[in-house]
């Protein structure tokens, strides 16, 4: 068993190493969080990325829509003629 003059000395000896670690734990601690923000800067950067190529795919959609839109307008039209021309005859 440990006499209490060892555990008093042992005590203190923990209390002066405490300053120390206290201070790599900050340092590591700084070190997460440049970490996290940099992790965050290229998670905006990807969702800027993301937006625009949503905003691409938007405006290809429209155009497709339009296109559809003007290409069954067209056939539409070509049959209209086609049943005109058949009944004229």
């Amino acid at each position: 068993m440990r006499t209490i003059e060892e555990r008093v000395a042992y005590l203190e000896g923990a209390m002066e190493n405490l300053p120390s670690r206290m201070d790599r734990l900050e340092q590591r601690m700084d070190r997460l969080e440049q970490r996290m923000d940099r992790l965050e800067q290229r998670m905006d950067m990807l969702s800027a990325r993301i937006d625009m190529v949503i905003a691409r795919m938007d405006t290809h959609f429209r155009w497709l829509v339009i296109l559809f839109v003007t290409v069954v307008l067209s056939i539409i039209t070509m049959i209209a003629n086609l049943i005109l021309t058949l009944f004229h005859r």
